[in-house]
């Protein structure tokens, strides 16, 4: 099939997608848009995310992507399912829809989610791994300082004490020790 496979993110996040891509399909053209204008999109309000995600999609489908990524978890739960209805010819994945599948198989109980504000606060993930598996409990918490030190691309040493602090916050919303920690690309 001719055309790009077109990915998008709030920012550099997602080119964390862009390289498991082209690491399955080498041969690959990828098209990336980051819209670092309105980061961070988990500060926006659903109404503004769902706006500028949906100009985004609109942009990449008339470049003629032949596959479209959503590379953003608060736009993947606020325009997954209304993309797909407006583009049907056109395979959409979405990372949050694709993360909560893989959730939902994991071998563990518990899960534990690092999100942005806006993705926690649409409370998807949690409903997503439920309705592929009914026995997963999904606790989330948002890391505000996480999302602005990864655009930045700081160093790994600045980023470990911040990650440890609010792993060490999620882990208290769960009363006791969790049995996993899937920590998703902004």
């Amino acid at each position: 099939m001719n055309g790009k496979i077109g990915i998008f993110d709030s920012g550099v996040g997602g080119l964390t997608v862009a390289r498991a891509i082209l690491n399955l399909l080498p041969n690959e053209s990828l098209l990336y848009f980051a819209d670092t204008k309105h980061i961070p999109y988990g500060e926006h309000s659903p109404r503004e995310v769902e706006s500028f995600a949906m100009r985004i999609t609109s942009f990449l489908v008339q470049m003629g992507v032949k596959l479209l990524a959503i590379a953003c978890n608060y736009s993947s739960a606020l325009i997954y399912e209304k993309a797909k209805e407006l583009y049907p010819d056109i395979p959409i994945v979405g990372v949050l829809q694709e993360g909560a599948k893989l959730s939902a198989h994991s071998p563990y109980r518990k899960l534990g989610i690092l999100a942005t504000k806006g993705t926690v606060r649409t409370r998807i993930y949690p409903k997503e791994v439920k309705k592929i598996n009914p026995l997963k409990e999904v606790v989330q918490a948002s890391c505000p300082p996480l999302v602005s030190l990864i655009e930045s691309l700081a160093p790994e040493e600045s980023i470990r004490p911040v990650l440890k602090n609010c792993l060490k916050r999620l882990k208290s919303k769960l009363r006791h020790s969790f049995s996993a920690a899937l920590i998703t690309p902004w």
